[in-house]
């Protein structure tokens, strides 16, 4: 009797996946992260004198609003298409969170600005109000990492993407302030704000690496192979390792040893390499997504 021949194996190596538009949607999610995030620390936070918080009101609305027109420009192809998914999926979808946050902070902050702007209502109205946007803002930082965390790509199905997300977010946030500083001289004590940047510089280092230690075996290695020695080494090594985390830090310590003027430079050059690196990281992220092999 002839031995039965066994059927041949097929493997479909690990593999990377495309994204569209990540250089786009990494710039969106940057802008509307720090928006939220520094929106947030106005509102939770004594860090701004009154006088301050309608332009500090009004540039975390711009921020998130162009990251805003950024992923409905190259996510509304079909308007009525877009419109029907998100009102048959509120609940049910992050996306459909995410776009609720959008829309529930944006109009929620332009409401409190019209009434300080007119001086209708009394302050405690106001305040739920923007206590209200503020957690708006928050789903608005964090949506992003739960979409991505819902894909079958191990290294984005993981509880540590959405505390990066918050945490460079934050980072970004607190950027924005020291530039508020520097450049407007907007008496905002200084030493707490770089102090607490130092501090999320450093968490968010941590975190990114116990993630990529954690990342499943399956896609483990291909994963730091495209961040360290692939096409993405500059944008993660150089981009956000080096300019968006180690820099800002070695500017930060400079800064306490120095007076002015020299301080404001040293600053001002952390900040926006902090920004950058914001966004780096996202980028990063968006592009090494890689699947697990097929048998």
């Amino acid at each position: 009797m002839k031995a039965a021949e066994s059927a041949p194996t097929f493997l479909i190596q690990p593999r990377l996946v495309h994204v569209w538009s990540e250089l786009w949607h990494a710039l969106a999610f940057s802008l509307t992260g720090t928006g939220g995030a520094l929106y947030f620390y106005l509102v939770f936070t004594g860090i701004f004198q009154n006088e301050q918080r309608t332009a500090v009101t009004l540039v975390a609305l711009t921020l998130v609003s162009l990251g805003a027109l950024i992923i409905f420009t190259l996510e509304i192809t079909y308007r009525s298409v877009f419109l029907r998914y998100f009102l048959t999926n509120i609940g049910q979808s992050w996306i459909s969170r995410g776009v609720l946050g959008l829309f529930i902070f944006g109009i929620l902050t332009i409401v409190s600005l019209l009434l300080d702007a007119f001086g209708v209502g009394s302050p405690i109205p106001g305040r739920a109000l923007t206590i209200v946007a503020a957690l708006a803002a928050l789903v608005v930082v964090v949506y992003p990492s739960m979409v991505l965390s819902t894909a079958a790509i191990p290294f984005w199905r993981s509880s540590l993407l959405p505390l990066e997300f918050l945490v460079s977010s934050g980072i970004g946030g607190l950027a924005i302030i020291v530039l508020w500083q520097v450049i407007g001289d907007a008496a905002i004590p200084l030493r707490l704000p770089v102090t607490a940047l130092a501090s999320l510089l450093l968490i968010n280092l941590i975190l990114h690496l116990v993630h990529l230690a954690s990342i499943p075996r399956s896609t483990r290695d291909k994963t730091i192979e495209l961040l360290t020695v692939g096409k993405l080494r500059r944008s993660f090594l150089i981009g956000f390792l080096t300019f968006g985390i180690g820099t800002p830090l070695a500017l930060g310590i400079v800064s306490y040893l120095v007076d002015e003027p020299g301080r404001s430079p040293l600053l001002l050059v952390a900040a926006i390499l902090v920004l950058q690196g914001v966004f780096f990281q996202r980028y990063s992220v968006l592009r090494s997504g890689v699947k697990p092999a097929l048998l």
